[in-house]
This record gives C-alpha cells, sequence and structure tokens, in this order.
C-alpha cells in the first residue's frame, strides 16, 4: 500500500500528457472519449461504501477466525480430555466458512467494480473508430491521423483503469487502516515523574477510586501499608483485589485519589523505578518460548550466586532435576512444558533476583503444592521488602500481619485473621469455605 499514492499521481500525471496529445490530434474525437469517462467515477462513488462494508466485516470475521484458531491451540488439552474434538472442529469450521464466504463476497465484488470499469475502455475504442472512419470518408481527417488517435486511446483508460484499482484497494484498506490508527492513537504510559523510589517507601491509599469504561471496581479506598509489611488482601472473585495491585504497578492509573508512596503521589516517580522496584507475579502469568534461565534472566546481568539464590528461594531447584536439559530446557510457547506449579515458581524466581522493595503475589502459588508453598513463604522471611498476598488458600492468608477484607470494590475489614474471624461475618463466611478447599490442599 506504501505505493499506491505514487503510482496514482504517476498515472495521473499520464493522464494528462495523453490527454493533450489526443486533443491536438482531433478534439472532437477526443469530446466523446471525454464523455466516457465520468462513468468511471459513479461507479467508484457508488461502490465506495458498499465495499468498505464488505471489508468491515471480512476483517472482522477474519479477527474471530484467527482468534479462534489460538483459543483452539490454547485449549487443545481441555478439549482432549473432555472428548469435545468434533465439537470445536465443528465450531472452527463454521468462523472458516464465515470467513471465506465474506472474503468471497469483498473479492467478487472488487472483481466486478474493475470489469465494469475495463469494459468501458473496451467499448469506446470501436466508438472511436466507426465515428473516425466517418470523418476520414468525408474528408474531415486524415486516416494516418485516425489511426495515430486509434493507437493513443487505450493509453488513456490505463492509467485511468490503474487509478481505479488504486482506489477500490484504498477503500480495501481503510478497516485496516482504522484499526492500525486506533492502537497507534492509545494512550502510552505517562512516565514523567522525577523522582528515584525513596529509602522510606510506606505505601498509602488515600482517597482511591476507579472506573473500567462504565463500572466502577473500586470505591473510595483508604489504606496505609508499612514498609516490609506482609499484608494479605482477601476477598471473593471480582471485589477489586488485582485492581488493587495494577494500581500500584501503575498499570493504571487512579479515576479519582492518589496512592502515596513515601508521602509523594507515585505518579511524580519515574515509571521505571516503580517497575523496577515494585514486582507482580499473577498466577496464570505465562513464560516465554526459551530457557527457563532466559525466563529468570530477561537478558539483565546477574551473577551465577544471584541466579542461584533466585531459584533455591523460588524452590525451582527442586524440580529442575526433572528436566532434560536443566536450567537450559526451553520451555515452549507460554511455558507449556511446565506444570502451573513449576511456572509459578519460575516467575517468583524471576522476580525474587531482582530483589524488589515490595512483592505482589497475585495467586502465585495457587498451583503450588502446600508444603511447598510453606518453604518459599520461608525463604521470602530472609527478604526486606514490603510483601502483598492475594490468595484463596487459609494457610497462605495466615502468613500476612495484616489482613485486607474487600467486598464489592470497597473495604469491609482491617486486622489481624484472628480477629477478622471472629468480628466479621463476611470474613467468617469466606474463610469457611477456604477451610472447605484447604482439606484437599
Amino acid at each position: 500500500m506504501a505505493l499506491v499514492l505514487p503510482t496514482m499521481c504517476l498515472n495521473f500525471l499520464n493522464l494528462v500528457v495523453i490527454s493533450a496529445i489526443l486533443t491536438y490530434l482531433n478534439w472532437q474525437l477526443f469530446l466523446i472519449v471525454l464523455a466516457s469517462l465520468p462513468f468511471y467515477w459513479p461507479i467508484i462513488r457508488s461502490s465506495q461504501t458498499k465495499l468498505q462494508n464488505y471489508s468491515k466485516i471480512e476483517r472482522k470475521s477474519f479477527g474471530k477466525l484467527t482468534s479462534s484458531i489460538k483459543e483452539k491451540l490454547d485449549g487443545q488439552l481441555i478439549i482432549k480430555v473432555f472428548g469435545k474434538t468434533k465439537y470445536f472442529s465443528n465450531s472452527f469450521s463454521k468462523d472458516e466458512e464465515n470467513w471465506s464466504m465474506q472474503a468471497t463476497k469483498a473479492g467478487i465484488f472488487q472483481i466486478t467494480i474493475l470489469n465494469i470499469a475495463f469494459f468501458i475502455s473496451y467499448v469506446i475504442p470501436v466508438i472511436i473508430l466507426g465515428l473516425g472512419g466517418l470523418l476520414v470518408i468525408r474528408g474531415n481527417m486524415s486516416l494516418g491521423t485516425l489511426i495515430a488517435f486509434f493507437s493513443f486511446v487505450p493509453w488513456i483508460y490505463e492509467p485511468i483503469g490503474i487509478i481505479n484499482e488504486n482506489l477500490v484497494q484504498l477503500q480495501r484498506v481503510e478497516p485496516l487502516a482504522e484499526r492500525f490508527f486506533e492502537i497507534l492513537d492509545m494512550p502510552e504510559e505517562e512516565g514523567d515523574g522525577i523522582y528515584l523510589f525513596p529509602e522510606d517507601y510506606d505505601v498509602e491509599y488515600k482517597n482511591i477510586s476507579f472506573k473500567y469504561r462504565d463500572e466502577i471496581v473500586l470505591k473510595n479506598i483508604n489504606l496505609f501499608f508499612g514498609k516490609n509489611e506482609k499484608v494479605a488482601l482477601v476477598g471473593t472473585s471480582g471485589s477489586g483485589k488485582s485492581t488493587m495491585v495494577s494500581l500500584l504497578v501503575r498499570l493504571y492509573d487512579p479515576t479519582n485519589g492518589k496512592i502515596l508512596l513515601g508521602n509523594k503521589n507515585i505518579i511524580d516517580y519515574k515509571l521505571q523505578e516503580i517497575r523496577e522496584k515494585i514486582k507482580l507475579v499473577r498466577g496464570n502469568e505465562p513464560l516465554f518460548n526459551m530457557t527457563v534461565k532466559e525466563n529468570i534472566m530477561l537478558d539483565d546481568e546477574f551473577t551465577e550466586e544471584e541466579f542461584m539464590k533466585a531459584v533455591k528461594k523460588a524452590k525451582v531447584d527442586k524440580f529442575i532435576g526433572l528436566l532434560y536439559e536443566g536450567y537450559d530446557t526451553v520451555v515452549r510457547e507460554r511455558g507449556s512444558k511446565l506444570s502451573d506449579g513449576q511456572r509459578q515458581r519460575v516467575a517468583i524466581a524471576r522476580a525474587l533476583i531482582r530483589e524488589p522493595k515490595v512483592l505482589i503475589l497475585d495467586e502465585a502459588t495457587s498451583g503450588v503444592d502446600s508444603q511447598t508453598e510453606e518453604e518459599i513463604f520461608d525463604e521470602l522471611k530472609e527478604y526486606k521488602m514490603t510483601l502483598i498476598i492475594i490468595s484463596h488458600r487459609l494457610s497462605t492468608i495466615r502468613k500476612a500481619n495484616k489482613v485486607i477484607l474487600l467486598k464489592d470494590g470497597e473495604i469491609k475489614g482491617e486486622g489481624v485473621h484472628e480477629e477478622l474471624l471472629k468480628n466479621s461475618p463476611i470474613y467468617r463466611e469466606i474463610i469457611e469455605s477456604q477451610l472447605i478447599v484447604g482439606k484437599f490442599d
């Protein structure tokens, strides 16, 4: 598409030159040629909206098809285990047939437009030859001039045909361009802070509210985390726990209120400093199609001693012997060669090797067995850092020295585990459900 506009300009120049030559040879015949040209533009104008609609529908169906392919590849284990190969195969076939049908419609429509234009370009020279012959017979035009005129007529339709085809292509690419520029126009992260991460890094949420589109996720959150404190965020799914920690690493900024870090607004710190000193590890965090060691190092320079310390603290060393090439084993796309618990331990090691000031574990040990989880948290005691835990496991929650209870985006309780268990019916209900789950850990 980068050559479309230059090509159109060149052919427009050719059109002007050929028009001048035909006018010089015989202006009467050129008026006939000129009279045929407006038929091209109504064709283009009338087809623009319809072709654009065809293209938008075709691009959407193609996007749905590629999404369907990825979804089924990611979920192939579930598909096999539940014996739903035929069901998902039929689902994929429907998506493929829909895209094929829409692509065919758009293609046929485009070909039809071009063929109509080419038909006109072939009919007009025949008319010119007939009328020019009459002028030659009457002596108003020489045979040589007619032959020259007839020879040049196709030259005027060739650039018009190319311009017409390019206009059609531009119409087809417009939906793609809209989506492309929509992505480019997305606001960049604001990282214009000036301060470095403070030595005194107490964290305070001050009147924080957050709205995602039209949905209110957090409402007037006021909360304080002390330096090196261990805090657990507890609540049912959708209560706003993950959103709270996402605000802390500035994946989003609050709709209202501010987060204070060492008595300064977090947005006043350099974004890179925030990301280096606050590490967020999620339970569903994918790995890259690289070796175990590369996934932990991520091209940063750490000593072998620092690497071995991190993998031991995260208990990666407990399973690495099961892999054929140890730390040099390629884990495949999204870490599919490892179990959930193994992926989570690699992700934790990736954070620990960078020695963060604040470590957030968002269901980061949900796939790890209870004994290994206990060992990991024992190792974390050696680090001087603030630890924020989100978990549905009672055994994990009890490791915190302060528990924050969330419900529907609001704080409904704060205190130690025993205190909340005694005084909060909401917390007691959540914990009782966790006790049932805990029997199977």
